[in-house]
Protein backbone atom coordinates (compact mmCIF):
# COMPACT_ATOMS: atom_id res chain seq x y z
CA UNK A 1 0.00 0.00 0.00
CA UNK A 2 2.79 2.19 0.90
CA UNK A 3 4.60 1.51 -2.33
CA UNK A 4 1.41 2.06 -4.41
CA UNK A 5 1.40 5.70 -2.72
CA UNK A 6 4.84 6.07 -2.84
CA UNK A 7 5.07 5.60 -6.34
CA UNK A 8 1.94 7.60 -6.93
CA UNK A 9 3.63 10.59 -5.55
CA UNK A 10 6.47 9.68 -7.18
CA UNK A 11 3.97 10.04 -10.70
CA UNK A 12 2.42 13.42 -9.34
CA UNK A 13 6.02 14.84 -8.84
CA UNK A 14 6.86 14.12 -12.34
CA UNK A 15 3.51 15.45 -14.37
CA UNK A 16 4.07 18.66 -11.49
CA UNK A 17 7.53 19.56 -12.61
CA UNK A 18 6.82 18.46 -16.18
CA UNK A 19 4.08 21.28 -15.99
CA UNK A 20 6.14 23.58 -14.41
CA UNK A 21 9.37 23.36 -16.69
CA UNK A 22 9.03 26.29 -19.09
CA UNK A 23 8.06 25.49 -23.37
CA UNK A 24 10.36 24.85 -25.17
CA UNK A 25 11.67 27.70 -27.48
CA UNK A 26 9.88 27.70 -31.17
CA UNK A 27 11.71 28.29 -34.12
CA UNK A 28 12.41 32.05 -34.64
CA UNK A 29 11.35 33.77 -38.25
CA UNK A 30 14.24 34.87 -40.47
CA UNK A 31 14.86 38.06 -40.02
CA UNK A 32 13.95 39.76 -43.68
CA UNK A 33 16.39 40.52 -45.78
CA UNK A 34 15.82 44.13 -47.72
CA UNK A 35 17.11 44.26 -50.95
CA UNK A 36 17.23 47.89 -52.63
CA UNK A 37 17.50 47.74 -56.86
CA UNK A 38 18.98 50.62 -58.08
CA UNK A 39 17.25 52.79 -60.49
CA UNK A 40 18.26 52.20 -64.20
CA UNK A 41 20.04 55.25 -65.47
CA UNK A 42 18.07 57.40 -67.22
CA UNK A 43 18.69 57.86 -70.99
CA UNK A 44 19.60 61.39 -72.43
CA UNK A 45 17.37 62.50 -74.71
CA UNK A 46 19.00 62.74 -78.34
CA UNK A 47 19.74 65.46 -80.08
CA UNK A 48 17.06 65.98 -82.94
CA UNK A 49 19.61 67.32 -85.71
CA UNK A 50 17.61 69.97 -87.90
CA UNK A 51 16.81 69.07 -91.73
CA UNK A 52 19.80 69.58 -93.62
CA UNK A 53 18.12 71.97 -96.35
CA UNK A 54 18.40 71.18 -100.36
CA UNK A 55 21.30 71.84 -102.14
CA UNK A 56 21.16 73.25 -105.67
CA UNK A 57 23.64 73.96 -108.00
CA UNK A 58 23.08 76.73 -110.29
CA UNK A 59 24.81 76.66 -113.21
CA UNK A 60 26.06 79.79 -115.33
CA UNK A 61 23.54 81.17 -117.91
CA UNK A 62 24.91 80.89 -121.32
CA UNK A 63 24.61 84.41 -122.94
CA UNK A 64 22.97 84.65 -126.01
CA UNK A 65 23.32 88.32 -127.92
CA UNK A 66 23.32 89.82 -124.44
CA UNK A 67 26.50 90.88 -122.57
CA UNK A 68 28.18 88.41 -119.78
CA UNK A 69 28.12 90.74 -117.54
CA UNK A 70 24.49 91.85 -117.22
CA UNK A 71 23.46 87.92 -117.16
CA UNK A 72 25.47 87.40 -114.21
CA UNK A 73 23.40 89.89 -112.35
CA UNK A 74 20.31 87.57 -113.53
CA UNK A 75 22.27 84.21 -111.95
CA UNK A 76 22.37 86.59 -108.43
CA UNK A 77 18.91 87.25 -108.82
CA UNK A 78 18.23 83.26 -109.24
CA UNK A 79 20.43 82.42 -106.22
CA UNK A 80 18.44 85.23 -103.85
CA UNK A 81 15.14 83.82 -105.13
CA UNK A 82 16.26 80.02 -104.48
CA UNK A 83 17.88 80.71 -101.26
CA UNK A 84 14.87 82.62 -100.39
CA UNK A 85 12.56 78.73 -100.67
CA UNK A 86 15.13 77.56 -98.08
CA UNK A 87 17.61 75.94 -100.38
CA UNK A 88 20.98 75.77 -100.00
CA UNK A 89 22.50 77.46 -103.64
CA UNK A 90 25.96 76.51 -105.19
CA UNK A 91 26.22 79.07 -107.65
CA UNK A 92 29.32 77.86 -110.91
CA UNK A 93 31.04 81.17 -109.41
CA UNK A 94 31.64 79.54 -106.07
CA UNK A 95 32.31 75.86 -107.84
CA UNK A 96 35.08 77.86 -109.43
CA UNK A 97 36.41 79.21 -106.16
CA UNK A 98 36.75 75.69 -104.99
CA UNK A 99 38.65 74.48 -107.56
CA UNK A 100 40.87 77.59 -107.93
CA UNK A 101 41.72 76.75 -104.42
CA UNK A 102 42.83 73.50 -105.27
CA UNK A 103 47.42 73.94 -105.31
CA UNK A 104 47.30 71.84 -108.23
CA UNK A 105 44.57 71.52 -110.16
CA UNK A 106 46.32 69.51 -113.38
CA UNK A 107 47.04 67.01 -110.52
CA UNK A 108 43.69 66.60 -109.78
CA UNK A 109 42.47 66.00 -113.24
CA UNK A 110 39.81 68.99 -113.22
CA UNK A 111 39.67 72.39 -114.75
CA UNK A 112 37.93 74.79 -113.54
CA UNK A 113 36.35 76.24 -116.38
CA UNK A 114 35.15 73.23 -117.97
CA UNK A 115 31.70 71.81 -117.12
CA UNK A 116 32.77 68.32 -116.37
CA UNK A 117 34.85 69.56 -113.58
CA UNK A 118 31.87 71.67 -112.06
CA UNK A 119 29.63 68.47 -112.47
CA UNK A 120 32.22 66.44 -110.58
CA UNK A 121 32.55 68.98 -107.69
CA UNK A 122 28.46 69.12 -107.56
CA UNK A 123 28.55 65.42 -107.45
CA UNK A 124 30.92 65.05 -104.56
CA UNK A 125 29.06 67.72 -102.53
CA UNK A 126 26.20 65.98 -103.00
CA UNK A 127 24.01 68.63 -104.76
CA UNK A 128 20.51 66.79 -105.53
CA UNK A 129 18.95 69.66 -107.84
CA UNK A 130 21.06 71.42 -110.42
CA UNK A 131 19.34 74.67 -112.55
CA UNK A 132 20.89 75.22 -115.72
CA UNK A 133 19.64 77.72 -118.53
CA UNK A 134 20.21 80.92 -121.10
CA UNK A 135 19.48 84.53 -121.47
CA UNK A 136 19.02 85.68 -125.21
CA UNK A 137 17.09 88.84 -127.10
CA UNK A 138 14.99 88.10 -130.04
CA UNK A 139 13.12 90.43 -131.96
CA UNK A 140 12.55 93.35 -129.12
CA UNK A 141 11.97 90.54 -126.15
CA UNK A 142 14.56 89.09 -123.84
CA UNK A 143 13.57 85.28 -122.81
CA UNK A 144 14.91 83.57 -119.70
CA UNK A 145 14.75 79.29 -120.02
CA UNK A 146 15.21 77.86 -117.25
CA UNK A 147 15.69 73.87 -116.37
CA UNK A 148 15.44 72.22 -113.17
CA UNK A 149 16.96 68.33 -113.21
CA UNK A 150 16.59 66.11 -110.13
CA UNK A 151 19.53 63.99 -109.61
CA UNK A 152 17.28 61.53 -107.65
CA UNK A 153 14.96 61.49 -110.27
CA UNK A 154 17.29 60.99 -112.91
CA UNK A 155 15.34 63.28 -114.94
CA UNK A 156 14.41 67.22 -115.45
CA UNK A 157 11.16 67.94 -113.46
CA UNK A 158 10.37 71.25 -114.42
CA UNK A 159 10.74 73.86 -117.16
CA UNK A 160 10.18 77.46 -117.12
CA UNK A 161 10.13 80.28 -119.26
CA UNK A 162 9.79 84.12 -118.97
CA UNK A 163 10.10 87.27 -121.44
CA UNK A 164 10.17 91.01 -120.89
CA UNK A 165 11.47 94.33 -122.89
CA UNK A 166 14.16 94.85 -120.49
CA UNK A 167 16.18 93.49 -118.08
CA UNK A 168 15.17 94.99 -115.75
CA UNK A 169 11.34 94.13 -116.08
CA UNK A 170 12.83 90.50 -116.34
CA UNK A 171 14.73 90.11 -113.36
CA UNK A 172 11.29 91.64 -111.52
CA UNK A 173 9.94 88.06 -112.87
CA UNK A 174 12.83 85.89 -111.60
CA UNK A 175 11.17 85.09 -108.01
CA UNK A 176 7.37 84.18 -109.85
CA UNK A 177 9.77 81.81 -112.05
CA UNK A 178 11.38 80.20 -109.68
CA UNK A 179 8.31 79.45 -107.90
CA UNK A 180 6.86 77.59 -110.68
CA UNK A 181 10.32 75.73 -111.10
CA UNK A 182 10.74 74.56 -107.53
CA UNK A 183 6.65 73.50 -107.04
CA UNK A 184 7.45 69.86 -108.17
CA UNK A 185 10.15 69.71 -105.25
CA UNK A 186 8.94 71.92 -102.80
CA UNK A 187 5.31 72.56 -103.60
CA UNK A 188 3.50 75.76 -104.20
CA UNK A 189 5.20 79.02 -102.46
CA UNK A 190 3.11 80.58 -99.55
CA UNK A 191 0.58 83.12 -100.79
CA UNK A 192 1.53 86.46 -100.22
CA UNK A 193 -0.57 88.28 -97.27
CA UNK A 194 -2.27 90.74 -98.95
CA UNK A 195 -1.69 94.22 -97.25
CA UNK A 196 -4.71 95.98 -95.09
CA UNK A 197 -6.38 97.95 -97.22
CA UNK A 198 -6.63 101.64 -95.64
CA UNK A 199 -9.47 103.41 -96.73
CA UNK A 200 -8.56 107.14 -97.69
CA UNK A 201 -9.95 109.19 -95.28
CA UNK A 202 -13.82 110.75 -96.13
CA UNK A 203 -13.16 113.87 -99.01
CA UNK A 204 -14.68 117.43 -97.26
CA UNK A 205 -16.79 119.60 -99.27
CA UNK A 206 -14.78 122.74 -100.34
CA UNK A 207 -18.03 124.69 -99.08
CA UNK A 208 -17.57 124.00 -95.27
CA UNK A 209 -14.01 125.89 -94.87
CA UNK A 210 -15.79 128.75 -97.25
CA UNK A 211 -18.56 128.88 -95.27
CA UNK A 212 -16.46 128.89 -92.01
CA UNK A 213 -14.14 131.62 -92.90
CA UNK A 214 -16.74 133.98 -94.30
CA UNK A 215 -18.80 133.50 -91.24
CA UNK A 216 -16.18 134.32 -89.35
CA UNK A 217 -15.64 137.67 -91.26
CA UNK A 218 -18.85 138.44 -91.83
CA UNK A 219 -19.80 138.22 -87.59
CA UNK A 220 -16.52 139.92 -86.70
CA UNK A 221 -17.18 142.55 -89.01
CA UNK A 222 -20.82 143.18 -87.87
CA UNK A 223 -19.81 143.73 -84.29
CA UNK A 224 -16.96 145.48 -84.59
CA UNK A 225 -18.82 148.00 -87.44
CA UNK A 226 -21.50 148.13 -85.37
CA UNK A 227 -19.78 148.93 -82.03
CA UNK A 228 -18.23 151.42 -83.33
CA UNK A 229 -21.39 153.01 -85.47
CA UNK A 230 -22.99 152.80 -81.93
CA UNK A 231 -20.03 154.90 -80.62
CA UNK A 232 -20.45 157.57 -83.69
CA UNK A 233 -24.05 157.89 -82.34
CA UNK A 234 -23.57 158.62 -78.94
CA UNK A 235 -21.07 161.51 -80.37
CA UNK A 236 -23.23 163.18 -82.47
CA UNK A 237 -25.65 163.39 -79.58
CA UNK A 238 -23.64 164.65 -77.04
CA UNK A 239 -23.25 167.77 -77.24
CA UNK A 240 -20.03 168.42 -75.43
CA UNK A 241 -18.17 166.58 -78.22
CA UNK A 242 -15.34 168.02 -80.43
CA UNK A 243 -16.33 169.86 -83.99
CA UNK A 244 -14.11 167.62 -85.32
CA UNK A 245 -15.55 163.93 -84.00
CA UNK A 246 -18.97 165.22 -84.62
CA UNK A 247 -17.81 166.25 -88.24
CA UNK A 248 -16.08 162.23 -88.72
CA UNK A 249 -19.26 160.86 -87.29
CA UNK A 250 -21.36 162.78 -89.96
CA UNK A 251 -19.21 161.50 -92.48
CA UNK A 252 -18.46 158.01 -92.24
CA UNK A 253 -21.54 157.15 -89.45
CA UNK A 254 -23.15 155.89 -92.74
CA UNK A 255 -20.23 154.29 -94.37
CA UNK A 256 -19.63 152.36 -90.90
CA UNK A 257 -23.57 151.37 -90.92
CA UNK A 258 -23.43 150.19 -94.44
CA UNK A 259 -20.02 147.71 -93.50
CA UNK A 260 -22.06 146.41 -90.48
CA UNK A 261 -24.87 145.51 -92.42
CA UNK A 262 -22.40 143.84 -95.27
CA UNK A 263 -21.05 142.30 -92.46
CA UNK A 264 -23.95 140.89 -91.06
CA UNK A 265 -24.59 139.56 -94.75
CA UNK A 266 -21.54 137.83 -95.43
CA UNK A 267 -21.96 136.10 -92.05
CA UNK A 268 -25.62 135.09 -93.08
CA UNK A 269 -24.25 133.71 -96.45
CA UNK A 270 -21.30 131.78 -94.79
CA UNK A 271 -23.51 130.02 -92.28
CA UNK A 272 -25.41 128.73 -95.13
CA UNK A 273 -22.80 127.52 -97.05
CA UNK A 274 -21.30 125.73 -93.94
CA UNK A 275 -24.57 124.26 -93.47
CA UNK A 276 -24.91 123.03 -96.94
CA UNK A 277 -21.61 121.27 -96.90
CA UNK A 278 -22.11 119.72 -93.92
CA UNK A 279 -25.30 118.24 -94.86
CA UNK A 280 -24.08 117.03 -98.30
CA UNK A 281 -22.03 115.01 -97.27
Amino acid sequence: MLAHLFASLLSFQAAAAAAAAPPPPSPSAAPAVTTSVAPAPTAAPKQVEPAKPLQVLLMDLTPIDISAEKVKLLVGKLAASMGNRGLEVITGADLRTMANLEADKSAAGCDAASASCLAEIASALGARLVVSGQVGALDDNIFLQLSLFDAQAGRAVAREESRAKTLTVLADTIPDVVGRMLTPILGAPPAATPAPVVAPPPSMSPLIPVGSISLGVGVFAAVGLGIWSLQLDDTLANEEASGKDREFALNNGLLIVVGAAAGVVVAVGGGGLLLYGIFSE
